[in-house]
């Protein structure tokens, strides 16, 4: 799964998350 670094949440999966900012 492709990984977006997010400040308050560190790694997550944007895959699972389709809101990369939440």
């Amino acid at each position: 799964m492709t990984k977006k670094i997010v400040p308050n949440k560190g790694m997550i999966d944007i895959e699972v998350l389709s809101s990369p900012d939440a």
